[in-house]
């Protein structure tokens, strides 16, 4: 039932009216996640197996239909620099740029693959993209809240506490100080909550309330693993463009959450 959640989302559904490349992305992206996991269980770090060629290997299709990948991508080779040997990461290197040369030639014979959307207006990155992501948290957490407080109790030690305060107290300082250059175009993307926020109250106070959230969410989350907050940085900066719109967060954001980030 958890499982076929999927089929309610509006990305999932708008995309397989129009036929669009997004599911098969997620399709690809599903048995990448699939061998990632069984490689992780198997706990062999010594050599190349199968597992790890079928992960690269599906998530390069996925990356083919769906740029936005890469960064997972980045994500997963960290893991593999972390945990394989040097020799066997090498290889494995080399297996990834071959199956990167088919987007070299197309990149050759059309360059215009290059010209994107990206841009360096990190204030409205990090807000819009806080916003989308505590879409996805809030109600995780809502119900853990309610359901389960005592994770919440035991989960983190009186030193990793600090950090969290200390961390949350300097990215609230971020947030501020991009509130003040805050300047997006909300007719085009933006998150649920930004649209809402307008809808409802015709102004930005309930979006920054959520990027505020969204912010403190995935900073707890990071403390449990460092990894995390490197595929939280990376959503942030890396999709950062003049228009950020939430179909590049779902489905995949969801898949990450349950299947991927090392967390209680």
């Amino acid at each position: 039932l958890f499982a076929s959640l999927i089929f309610l989302m509006p990305a999932y559904r708008y995309s397989a009216i129009w036929t669009s490349d997004h599911n098969t992305a997620s399709i690809f992206f599903l048995l990448s996640t699939l061998s990632f996991l069984r490689w992780e269980k198997e706990k062999n770090y010594n050599t190349l197996n199968l597992n790890i060629i079928l992960n690269v290997i599906f998530l390069a299709l996925a990356l083919y239909c769906r740029q936005y990948y890469a960064i997972i991508f980045l994500y997963f080779m960290l893991v593999y620099f972390q945990k394989l040997k040097l020799s066997t990461f090498i290889k494995l290197s080399a297996f990834v740029f071959l199956l990167a040369i088919p987007g070299f030639w197309l990149v050759f014979h059309q360059i215009s693959l290059l010209i994107s959307i990206y841009s360096s207006d990190y204030p409205n990155s990090i807000l819009v993209t806080t916003s989308i992501l505590s879409f996805y948290l809030i109600p995780i957490f809502f119900f853990l809240l309610l359901n389960e407080k005592e994770i919440f109790l035991k989960l983190h030690n009186d030193k990793k506490n600090k950090i969290y305060l200390y961390s949350c107290f300097s990215v609230l300082i971020v947030l501020l100080i991009s509130l003040t250059s805050f300047d997006y175009n909300y007719k085009i993307g933006g998150g649920f909550f930004l649209k809402l926020s307008l809808l409802f109250f015709n102004n930005y106070f309930l979006f920054y309330l959520t990027s505020i959230l969204g912010t403190i969410l995935l900073i707890y989350l990071s403390l449990e693993d460092k990894n995390s907050l490197f595929l939280f940085l990376l959503f942030i900066f890396a999709l950062s463009g003049y228009y950020i719109f939430q179909k590049y967060y779902e489905p995949t954001f969801l898949f990450i959450f349950f299947l991927i980030i090392n967390s209680k």
